[in-house]
C-alpha cells in the first residue's frame, strides 16, 4: 500500500519524491498515537496504518502549487489510473497480476494510444486486447537499468566485528543482494514522462525485490537502515534524496553519519510533509490529535484492479466504488 515510485495517479499505492514531480506527506515519530500496545504493533501501526502518501503529478511547472487536487491529478491518469483502455484489459485478464500492466510504458504518446484503442471494434475480445497492448506498451522494467550502488564496499569494516562465523556469513550474504536489487530509472522517462507510470527520480534505489520494481515507502525505511549498516553512506542517502520526505530515514541518516548539512537541505522537504498531514490527514479522537492514511478515489486500484472489482461483487463489502 506504500508504493512510492511508481503510477501518476493516486490508488494507494503512490509515487516517489522527485524534483519536477512531488508533494510529500508523511509522519513524525513524536506523532503516534500510543494505543497501549507491545512496540512491535506501535511500529507496525506507525509504518501502516500511519504511513505516507505521496500526492504527484507529472512535469510540474515553476508557478503550479505543489499539492494538487483530485480532479487536475486525474487528467494524468487516462491510461494507468482508470478509464476504458485501463478497464478493457484488467478484465481480458492478460497478466496473472493485475500490477503487471500498470508496470509497462508506452511505445507511443498518449494521444495516439489512446486514438488506437478506440478504434477497436470488440473492446471485450481478448485477442484484439492483446494485439493492441503488444503494439503500444513496453514490458515493466523496461525504463529500469540495472545498477550498481554508489560507493559500493566489498567488505563493510563492521562486519570484521561480528564474532558468530554463521552471523557474518549472513551478513556477506545480505550485503552482496545491493547488487541484484540496485536500479535507476533510464533518462527516457525524463524525456518522456507522459508515456511512463513510473516517475522519474536522479539518483539510483534500491527495490524491495520479487513483483516490485518500484521502490516503497516501508520497505525503503528497512533497506536504508541495511545500507546503513554495510556502510553503504552514500547509497542511503542518494535513496533519501529521491523521497526526502522519509522522516525516519532521515533520523537514521543523521544518527549514523552526523550529516548536519544534509539534514538542513531536506529539512524544507520534511516540513512540507508535516504540514501535508496536518492540513488533509488529520482528525481529533478522544482528544488525542491522530493522522490517518487514505486516498481520495473512488474507482478500482489500478495495480489491484480485477481484485478490488471481484471484492465489490459481495454486496456485504462497502467499497465506495462507481
Amino acid at each position: 500500500l506504500e508504493k512510492i515510485s511508481t503510477s501518476y495517479c493516486l490508488p494507494p499505492a503512490a509515487a516517489a519524491a522527485t524534483t519536477t514531480t512531488t508533494t510529500a506527506v508523511a509522519i513524525t515519530k513524536n506523532m503516534v498515537f500510543k494505543f497501549g500496545l507491545c512496540q512491535s504493533w506501535q511500529i507496525y501501526i506507525t509504518s501502516t496504518l500511519l504511513c505516507s502518501i505521496l500526492i504527484t503529478v507529472n512535469s510540474r511547472t515553476e508557478n503550479e502549487p505543489l499539492i494538487y487536487t483530485k480532479e487536475k491529478l486525474l487528467k494524468h491518469c487516462h491510461i494507468f489510473c482508470h478509464g476504458q483502455l485501463l478497464d478493457a484489459v484488467q478484465k481480458s485478464q492478460l497478466f496473472k497480476d493485475s500490477k503487471h500492466f500498470v508496470d509497462m510504458s508506452l511505445q507511443y504518446n498518449l494521444r495516439d494510444t489512446l486514438r488506437a484503442f478506440e478504434k477497436i471494434a470488440n473492446k471485450s475480445d481478448k485477442k484484439e486486447i492483446e494485439n493492441f497492448v503488444s503494439k503500444y506498451f513496453n514490458e515493466p522494467g523496461t525504463d529500469l537499468e540495472i545498477c550498481t550502488p554508489p560507493k559500493w564496499k566489498n567488505s563493510p569494516d563492521s562486519f570484521k566485528k561480528i564474532k558468530d562465523p554463521y552471523l557474518q556469513f549472513w551478513a556477506y550474504k545480505i550485503h552482496r543482494k545491493w547488487f541484484r536489487l540496485c536500479r535507476k530509472v533510464k533518462e527516457i522517462v525524463k524525456a518522456f514522462p507522459d508515456r511512463h507510470s513510473i516517475i522519474y527520480v536522479p539518483h539510483p534505489f534500491i527495490i524491495p525485490g520479487g513483483r516490485f520494481l518500484e521502490f516503497y515507502y516501508w520497505d525503503s525505511y528497512w533497506i536504508i537502515k541495511g545500507l546503513l549498516a554495510s556502510e553503504m553512506f552514500e547509497a542511503a542517502k542518494q535513496m533519501i534524496e529521491n523521497m526526502a520526505n522519509l522522516i525516519e530515514s532521515v533520523a537514521d541518516y543523521y544518527d549514523a553519519t552526523k550529516d548536519k548539512t544534509f539534514l538542513l537541505k531536506v529539512l524544507p522537504s520534511l516540513e512540507k510533509e508535516y504540514q501535508f498531514w496536518l492540513n488533509h490527514r488529520s482528525f481529533i479522537h478522544n482528544d488525542k490529535h491522530l493522522h490517518q492514511y487514505y486516498v481520495n478515489i473512488s474507482y478500482p486500484r489500478p495495480e489491484a484492479y480485477r481484485e478490488d472489482l471481484e471484492l465489490c461483487k459481495d454486496p456485504k463489502q462497502k467499497c465506495g466504488l462507481m
